[in-house]
């Protein structure tokens, strides 16, 4: 009994790969017996074993922890599963073989059932998507107080405030020297200038 697997889908449709041994492994390292070229397979990705018994040879399919899972006839494969004559290996998402099996005189076993032709192809594999990095943002700035709010405006015009007032009061003053003090000094507050001034000898005449 001799097997074989076709590419139904694959880096090159309608190839033919004959399953020779107990073992063979399937991956897209170079060290294995078969090597797919092909980003949905691993490096290592499944095998297939050959069991002799008291009935014949049993071939069976085994998944060794690939990425992207291997599957027959659209069933995962977790644990060995037989394969049969026309049975589909899906490798992946991108990757279709058809296992075919043939007696000792080259007729296929029940081959006749089983048309590659009928099979749907696969749906393209989306395109991996790019991670990119995010521009880094640059740090946020402080937040400039207006400029009425700032410590020197207000200290300025409180300076400037207390500097208008003493003017002013200084003028009433000197104004009110010039009248003879009959404007502030013979008014309501003419006990307090009697007490600040009257030492200084100012005295003014008050009608």
């Amino acid at each position: 009994m001799t097997a074989r697997l076709v590419v139904k889908q694959g880096p090159v449709p309608n190839q033919e790969i004959e399953l020779h041994g107990q073992l063979m492994n399937i991956g897209r390292s170079a060290d294995n017996e078969i090597v797919i070229n092909d980003a949905e397979v691993s490096r290592r990705h499944a095998r297939i074993l050959q069991r002799t018994g008291p009935t014949g040879s049993q071939f069976l399919l085994e998944d060794l922890g690939s990425t992207n899972g291997s599957f027959v006839n659209n069933l995962r494969c977790n644990t060995l599963t037989p394969l049969s004559d026309g049975d589909v290996i899906e490798l992946g998402d991108s990757i279709q073989l058809v296992f075919l099996v043939r007696d000792e005189i080259g007729e296929s076993i029940d081959e006749s059932d089983f048309d590659t032709a009928d099979l749907p192809p696969l749906p393209p594999a989306p395109p991996p998507a790019l991670m990119q990095q995010a521009p880094p943002q640059e740090p946020a700035q402080p937040m400039t107080p207006p400029w009425w709010t700032s410590r020197r405006v207000l200290i300025g015009c409180g300076c400037a405030t207390l500097l208008l007032l003493c003017l002013c009061v200084v003028t009433l003053l000197a104004l009110d020297s010039y009248q003879g003090g009959s404007v502030l000094y013979c008014g309501g507050l003419r006990p307090f200038f009697e007490i600040v001034l009257g030492p200084f000898g100012f005295s003014p005449i008050c009608p």
